[in-house]
């Protein structure tokens, strides 16, 4: 019996060492095969080609976005889809005009054409949250190019009133010192006088669009302002032939402001379809 117990003891330390080595060779083996595996890991080839499939990963993945920033971007997309191609088309017009007021106009234009190109190709492969941005981006591209233009307009509405205002006053003095001598000419007075006060207040409108950096609104009142002062100018000159030499003079002003790119500004010669119908104060009759 003791021979046998001792048999025993021996068959269980011998089996208590194979499994001992058994999970020595394991642990052995699995440091080998995490030695192998960051030497593969930190190689320029396995790097490069990680550096490869991320980048046709982030082409084919879907938007890193989640449900609601789509939803919101989708709504944005919408509004901003239908804003941004009537402005594009009345800048078009602003530069066929009177693009050689702004030196970079073209190129500038160029820029923003792209920056739209490159959102609608966002927006139909239903990237909406970066389709998004991109709008908002050429949005900011057209205020910014509308801006250099604003101060053209500015300028010359300013210069047009000035001498509006010269005219109307000199009437006023003469109606001041004879009074009910011409009756027409009180009339007339009072017509110009009502029209001063409509270009006036559509030049201070377009300043407080300026302000509030709504540059496009900006120029359809200083369109505006310049038609009224074109009515007065030509109103107050006592022959056709005067009126004729003020109309002309102004021609493309008043293409402009109705829209068209005006005769012999136009690159295709002739003249342009006219700027979508938009919501306007009222215009002065001419």
């Amino acid at each position: 019996m003791d021979v046998s117990r001792e048999f025993n003891n021996m068959k269980n330390i011998t089996q208590s060492s194979s499994n001992t080595s058994a999970i020595r060779f394991h642990f052995f083996s699995l440091r080998l095969f995490m030695a192998a595996l960051l030497t593969l890991t930190i190689s320029p080839a396995y790097l490069s080609a990680q550096a490869g499939d991320a980048n046709l990963v982030d082409a084919d993945e879907p938007e890193r976005a989640s449900y609601l920033q789509r939803q919101h971007a989708a709504r944005e997309v919408d509004d901003l889809r239908t804003e941004l191609p009537v402005m594009i088309q009345k800048l078009n017009i602003v530069i066929a005009n009177f693009g050689g007021d702004v030196a970079t106009s073209k190129p500038d234009f160029e820029k923003i054409r792209e920056t739209y190109r490159n959102a609608a190709n966002k927006y139909l492969r239903g990237r909406y949250v970066e389709a998004q941005a991109g709008y908002a981006d050429c949005r900011r591209q057209i205020q910014e190019l509308f801006k250099k233009f604003c101060d053209k307009y500015k300028e010359k509405s300013i210069t047009m009133l000035t001498e509006c205002s010269d005219k109307v006053a000199a009437m006023e003095l003469s109606q001041t010192l004879l009074p009910g001598q011409n009756v027409r000419a009180a009339t007339s007075f009072q017509a110009q006088a009502s029209r001063m006060r409509m270009a006036q207040g559509h030049l201070n409108m377009a300043e407080e669009r300026e302000n509030v950096g709504r540059y496009d609104v900006a120029i359809d009142h200083f369109r505006l302002c310049k038609l009224f002062a074109i009515n007065i100018l030509t109103t107050l000159e006592d022959s056709n032939s005067k009126k004729d030499a003020v109309i002309s003079k102004y021609k493309v002003d008043t293409d402009d402001a109705d829209g068209y790119i005006s005769q012999g500004h136009a690159s295709s010669g002739g003249n342009a379809a006219p700027a979508p119908a938009q919501a306007q104060p009222q215009t002065p009759n001419r």
